[in-house]
């Protein structure tokens, strides 16, 4: 008979396929196979089984690994509860729509709020039921997520300057892009409105749920804009567009209204002196960016490219898009000017001062290697090696280094006669060229350096 030995798995007391010993000192329970009540088991949270977090596991010690709002269980789309899962704590949810789940490590799967936590996935799933249901924007939709843009203030400011003046209060919309959150009068307007409503001295208000004037004061004008401008109409390029509608928008305000009993002109004429005055000085808004000069001299701004003066390329600039003009910094000079394009994508805009003259590319200037620069200080004969050795290696330092390290090692006869036997045959193997400097010094007498100690020579 022969002794056999059965090896016996793990004790796993609650069953959820993480051993009693790994959870015995952690934060999860050895008896507990969802210790954060959130329906997902321990051993599928921690996939690896090791005990500690690591991504794209998610935290079997937290209902909500990335503190968005929502559950990992319905973010994951869990619609039934384990045995073990308290149904008392605030954490277990029914999905009521497993098929679109969120990512439970990610507080904003679509991405779509980087500067605005008014999208993260807990405000956009107000309800926390797993639904996109009416009034609530899609925690997978990155383009519902209504973030005032630079572009939004730059045209509030070109507004404001048209009228030249600004009312004591700017009523909005609840869904508009100056809402960051709440509705009505407990509207919070996003940062970037706020401050521009500070700089022109009004404040912003949003009309209550449910008023008359919520929507039909808002959106009767576009319709007419619809219907009575661009129905029909061509336009060659967005600037063409902006134009027409400003003349036309013109005629319609000078035009008597019966409603009225007076054209619209006529009325702002009247209430412009209750505006308040602008500030003296209006600072231009811009959106800024880095960009990087490419191979070709262009700026990438909104897939559309910008010309730079041919010499900044490689170089780091400093972008501001202005509603009308896109402008390029290197530092505080401005190296470029181009009007502001809109489309078609991938449009390529160009100043023919920005090329160089026919006949002269940019070639950027060459400069030696540090290795080779000491190299033909220490033996100018290697200069014709050197042109032929670059030849070869291209851009490559190591094989300069190499080179350097051999003549300054070996004996400079020796490496001279080989460097010279090498340069005959166009030879540039450096394994090779080595081999032939130490066949001819292989019978050479060197003298130890007088701080090594001989090997004969017993230790003091």
């Amino acid at each position: 008979t022969f002794p056999v030995t059965v090896a016996l798995p793990p004790a796993d007391s609650d069953g959820d396929t993480l051993a009693d010993s790994v959870e015995t000192g952690t934060c999860t329970s050895p008896t507990d196979a969802d210790s954060d009540d959130d329906g997902v088991s321990d051993g599928v949270e921690d996939a690896n089984r090791d005990g500690a977090v690591t991504l794209p596991e998610t935290d079997p010690c937290s209902c909500d690994s990335d503190f968005d709002g929502l559950s990992d269980g319905l973010e994951l789309g869990v619609t039934t509860p384990l045995p073990d899962t308290s149904l008392t704590a605030p954490c277990f949810v029914v999905d009521i729509d497993p098929a679109t789940t969120t990512d439970p490590n990610s507080a904003d799967t679509d991405g779509d709020s980087p500067d605005a936590a008014q999208c993260l996935d807990g405000v956009e799933d107000a309800n926390r039921d797993g639904a996109v249901t009416p009034g609530e924007t899609d925690p997978n939709d990155p383009l519902d997520c209504p973030v005032p843009t630079g572009l939004d203030v730059r045209i509030d400011a070109r507004v404001t300057s048209l009228i030249n003046g600004a009312a004591a209060t700017c009523m909005v919309d609840n869904s508009h892009v100056v809402v960051a959150a709440g509705s009505g009068a407990t509207m919070i307007p996003a940062p970037e409105m706020a401050a521009f409503a500070e700089r022109y001295g009004f404040v912003f208000k949003a009309h209550e749920k449910g008023d008359a004037n919520r929507s039909a004061r808002v959106e009767a004008p576009f319709l007419r804009i619809e219907r009575g401008f661009l129905a029909g109409t061509e336009f060659g390029d967005w600037n063409a567009l902006n134009q027409g509608a400003r003349r036309t928008c013109e005629a319609w305000n000078a035009k008597f209204s019966r409603k009225l009993h007076a054209s619209r002109r006529e009325l702002f004429a009247v209430e412009q002196a209750h505006l308040k005055p602008l500030p003296l000085h209006v600072p231009e808004v811009y959106q800024l960016y880095t960009r990087i000069v490419d191979a070709e001299g262009y700026v990438h701004v909104n897939r559309i490219r910008y010309s730079a003066p041919y010499r900044l390329i490689g170089r780091t600039l400093e972008v501001r898009e202005t509603l009308d003009r896109v402008d390029l910094y290197d530092g505080p000079r401005r190296v470029a000017s181009h009007a502001r394009l809109l489309g078609p994508l991938d449009t390529r805009v160009t100043d023919s001062a920005h090329r160089p003259p026919r006949g002269q590319g940019f070639t950027r200037r060459h400069q030696s290697a540090p290795e080779e620069i000491e190299m033909l200080q220490i033996e100018a004969r290697l200069a014709s090696y050197l042109q032929g050795l670059k030849q070869q290696i291209g851009e490559r330092r190591a094989p300069l280094r190499r080179l350097l390290a051999m003549l300054r090692d070996y004996p400079r006869s020796a490496f001279l006669a080989a460097l010279a036997i090498a340069e005959q045959y166009r030879l540039f193997d450096l394994d090779r060229l080595e081999r032939m400097v130490l066949k001819r010094i292989a019978t050479d007498y060197f003298v130890a350096p007088a701080d090594l100690t001989s090997p004969d020579e017993p230790d003091e």
